[in-house]
């Protein structure tokens, strides 16, 4: 933001954070690939 020409504190991004998360989850809930619970990591 500092490359921009603003000046923020770190609340106001938590803040936004706070604010906008719900919508942004909301929104793009139904673009999402639906997972279970299983994954694997492979060793080799």
């Amino acid at each position: 933001m500092t490359e921009r020409g603003l000046s923020l504190d770190h609340t106001n991004i938590y803040r936004w954070v706070q604010r906008y998360a719900p919508e942004l989850d909301k929104r793009s809930r139904p673009y999402l690939k639906q997972t279970n619970d299983s994954w694997w990591v492979d060793g080799a």
